[in-house]
């Protein structure tokens, strides 16, 4: 236990090993996460986890169908209200009974 050395530095790299990595970490791609399948999802599921699987879809299908809808909707909800409406009507026949006179 006595005398311990003091720690060294590691050996320098040789210019062939330099070159190596440097090429090694140009050409590399970056791991693609790959997400594991439901149980559900399997050749011959089991019929609770093949429901449990159907019902996922099934909620994010609705999900993506609302959101087309809410996107697809017109701004002021369902459209001009009936006052709206009639202070429109009613202001443009003002207009044309003065563009008349």
């Amino acid at each position: 236990y006595g005398d311990v050395p003091p720690p060294t530095k590691p050996a320098p790299l040789s210019n062939k090993r330099l070159r190596s990595q440097s090429r090694l970490r140009a050409t590399s791609r970056p791991a693609v996460a790959v997400e594991v399948a439901h149980p559900g999802q399997s050749y011959r599921p089991d019929r609770e986890f093949h429901q449990e699987a159907i019902g996922e879809a099934l909620s994010i299908e609705i999900r993506r169908n609302e959101a087309i809808e809410e996107r697809e909707r017109p701004v002021g909800g369902e459209g001009l209200s009936d006052f709206t409406k009639r202070f429109m009507i009613h202001s443009s026949d003002e207009e044309e009974e003065e563009e008349e006179e």
